[in-house]
């Protein structure tokens, strides 16, 4: 189980605890960040260890309070993946919203609502107004517009440094300790490194980490299940609301219908080949292109590095509008 929170904060405060044993809490510990790229037989993805949504909330949260020592973005912060459906970003795919990324976040404020056991904790317990903490992207040092650095973008990348062995923890540790809050161009707080050479070592990770997450695997198998979920929704196999609950739920129902086939297709992808315009099999899956361009010293990396500049360019450059299938 990838869990850094150790790396984050030297403990987890007690008034975090509560929110933790929430159903709606509970729900995200069987959502994984890799979008349901671990149930596939691909070789980066077959030995990896679980990631879940839940770790990767309680991780962006920890890093709020390191930095800021505020109870209320802390919430907003742990609260900001509370309503991602099964597979991730793969219900972005099958919204046709894959390019902004958008439809995982809609439901935040609904869930939050509409769910009691975290409505007496917050307003009972801690006096805090739902409004403060049904949006964490009010708070900069939480979220922030791409390619700066913000908490979330700064859990995954770390997160998944070690979920696809790019890196050893003691790396891992030693980048989050050259962090401090900096103003920005814009005049808000935002999270940054001490040193241009740390700056550049994580930005050439998350570059890496990006790379990744564009891959002929990770957008063909990522547009194929959504395809998969689009067609048991049109067959009434599963629902809208059957995505909210969790992967294994899900799954369970896909594995006892008449769609099991295609969901062990999936299952024993191993590899994407390019092909042909006219493949029928050939899909094309244009990517959303991400990557991190922090602040160094309190400069921008990409004004003071000219090689992090040339990498940047290159990856948000490079052609994604071929044909694919998989095998």
């Amino acid at each position: 189980m990838i869990d850094l929170s150790s790396v984050y904060h030297h403990e987890i405060p007690d008034f975090i605890r509560p929110y933790l044993e929430t159903k709606a809490m509970d729900r995200i510990r069987k959502v994984d960040m890799n979008c349901g790229m671990n149930y596939t037989s691909f070789p980066r993805f077959l030995l990896i260890e679980p990631y879940t949504r839940f770790n990767h909330s309680l991780g962006t949260a920890l890093i709020v309070w390191h930095f800021t020592n505020d109870r209320v973005q802390t919430l907003a912060s742990l609260f900001h993946d509370i309503s991602t459906p099964a597979f991730s970003h793969v219900i972005d795919f099958l919204y046709k919203d894959y390019m902004n990324q958008e439809a995982t976040e809609s439901k935040t404020a609904s869930f939050i609502k509409n769910d009691q056991e975290i409505l007496e904790i917050l307003l009972e317990h801690d006096g805090i107004r739902i409004e403060e903490v049904m949006d964490y992207h009010m708070y900069p040092v939480a979220d922030n517009d791409s390619p700066a650095l913000c908490a979330d973008r700064l859990e995954y990348t770390l997160g998944d440094i070690i979920c696809f062995d790019l890196a050893p923890w003691q790396t891992v540790q030693r980048i989050y300790d050259d962090l401090a809050v900096y103003t920005n161009e814009k005049g808000k707080p935002e999270l940054g490194f001490r040193h241009t050479e740390t700056a550049y070592e994580f930005a050439m990770y998350a570059l890496a980490c990006g790379k990744v997450y564009v891959s002929d695997e990770d957008r063909f198998c990522m547009e194929y299940l959504a395809s998969l979920l689009r067609t048991a929704m049109k067959r009434a196999i599963i629902s809208d609301d059957d995505l909210f609950t969790d992967e294994e739920k899900v799954i369970r129902i896909m594995e006892n219908s008449e769609l099991k086939e295609e969901w062990e297709r999936f299952r024993t992808f191993t590899k994407v080949i390019r092909c042909t315009d006219d493949d029928p099999e050939g899909i094309i899956v244009r990517a959303k292109k991400r990557y991190i361009d922090p602040l160094a010293e309190g400069k921008r990396l990409s004004t003071v590095h000219a090689g992090f500049r040339k990498e940047a360019e290159a990856f948000i450059n490079a052609d994604d509008s071929y044909p694919m299938k998989g095998e």
